[in-house]
Order: structure tokens, then sequence, then C-alpha cells
């Protein structure tokens, strides 16, 4: 009763349109990149060389954030210092 599912699993067939070889081991529907194309190694080094212009880009941009981020800060508590100092200065009898 315990194998009772596994009899009725029907094997590949190796006569399938799915298989090249008659081993049925090679499914015509999987894809080798490697093995379709060669990319040319100029454009390979474009592609790399693009890809670091990217990065960098990336780069800079991230500490302009973090750089303005800080700058932001820093404006924020010294606008902050003021407001106090007004505040206190305005309920300060004469």
């Amino acid at each position: 009763m315990e194998n009772e599912g596994a009899s009725t699993v029907c094997p590949l067939d190796p006569g399938s349109p799915l298989f090249l070889s008659s081993d049925g081991f090679e499914p015509a529907c999987v894809l080798f990149p490697h093995a379709c194309f060669h990319v040319p190694s100029k454009d390979k080094k474009e592609a790399y060389d693009f890809m670091d212009k990217v990065v960098d880009k990336h780069h800079r941009l991230c500490d302009e954030r973090q750089r303005l981020g800080l700058k932001r800060q820093t404006l924020e508590a010294r606008i902050a210092r003021i407001e106090r100092k007004v505040r206190a200065m305005e309920s300060y009898p004469f």
C-alpha cells in the first residue's frame, strides 16, 4: 500500500521532442549561456569601464548626500540654538 503511488509514475519518454539525446538526460529547453555566444574582450572591457563609471558616480552621489545630510543637521541644530536664545530673550523681563 505504501508504494502504490510509485507504480503509477510514468518514466520520461526519450523519444519526446524535449530531449536531444537518446539517453533522455539533455532537455532541449535548457540554455547554457556560456555555450551560446562569446563576448569579445573589447566589449567586455567597455562594459566593465562603463560599470566602473556608474559605480564611481553612485559613490560620489552617496558621499555628497551624506555630506549634505550632515550639513543639514548642523544647520538645524544651529537654528534650534538661535531660536532658543530668541525665546529666552523674549521672555526676559527688562
